[in-house]
């Protein structure tokens, strides 16, 4: 099994941006092999993001199996790991779902009126018809209008 980080010779390749995201970059306290980053760079078509996801969860993982160390007045517990990962977990989460509630809610308002003042442009195609309100209210209540 490999480990591979050099911070001097950084080149942005998707496994040194996975390691990076995760903080895994010290090689005396290495968390995932490079075979295990690539597996899951695959499974999700080198998309760094969902990778991100899916290691935290193999090192909260790997974390669970391990034992609490104590040293000569220094002590790092499973459950403080365990935390810092729950809360990586939470903000790279919370960042991806900002990302997307921009991208699925459109415009802003000002920018809607903006738009709407402006000459030039050409609003959408498509729209919310009359009809398409009842069928989202009788989903809502578990039944259809009649005639759907």
């Amino acid at each position: 099994m490999t480990w591979t980080y050099d911070a001097d010779n950084f080149t942005g390749t998707n496994l040194e941006l996975v390691r990076l995201e995760l903080g895994d970059t010290n090689t005396k306290d290495q968390l995932l092999t490079d075979e295990i980053i690539n597996v899951r760079l695959g499974q999700y078509s080198n998309d760094i993001t969902n990778t991100v996801f899916k290691c935290i969860q193999d090192i909260l993982s790997k974390i669970a199996r391990d034992y609490d160390r104590s040293n000569v007045g220094m002590s790092a517990t499973r459950s403080q790991q365990t935390q810092h990962y729950r809360d990586m977990l939470k903000e790279k989460l919370a960042e991806r779902n900002q990302l997307a509630e921009g991208a699925l809610m459109g415009v802003s308002r000002d920018e809607e009126n903006t738009l709407a003042q402006d000459d030039d442009y050409k609003g959408s195609s498509f729209g919310k018809g009359m009809d398409d309100l009842a069928i989202l209210d009788g989903m809502k209540s578990g039944r259809l209008p009649e005639g759907s």
